[in-house]
């Protein structure tokens, strides 16, 4: 796991019963990013999952913070039974090139959780 930075988290602890978009919108100061310095994105769980059947991750972008934001890559679809609490990321992606300046999550829920399931989700520099 990288080194994260509270202006890099998409969210902390956030509870996802329904599909939901992150909390944070993270403002990567940049045009278009991956181009400059390659990160990764790390969703952990941090509360066990119930009652739904799986949860995917969409990285979603945009050119302004209140506009409109459109999916550019999604995580693989992870079911309930491994939703659950660990330290280390279940997701871990590389950020595609070429996106733009503002990012944000959307935690795509199948099913209804039955409450408890949490993630935190943050960018974090890429170990090379």
């Amino acid at each position: 796991m990288g080194i994260a930075h509270v202006k890099n988290q998409f969210s902390v602890n956030q509870v996802n019963t329904a599909t939901a978009v992150s909390t944070n919108v993270i403002d990567t100061g940049y045009e278009k990013v991956g181009d400059v310095n390659p990160v990764d994105l790390e969703v952990i769980v941090t509360a066990n999952f119930a009652g739904g059947t799986s949860m995917a991750v969409e990285i979603r972008d945009c050119d302004t913070e209140g506009g409109t934001y459109l999916m550019k890559q999604a995580s693989q679809v992870i079911p309930v039974a491994s939703l659950v609490k660990s330290e280390k990321p279940l997701i871990k992606m590389a950020l595609p090139n070429g996106l733009r300046r503002y990012l944000q999550l959307n935690y795509v829920i199948v099913g209804t959780m039955s409450g408890g399931g949490a993630v935190t989700s943050q960018l974090v520099d890429r170990v090379r």
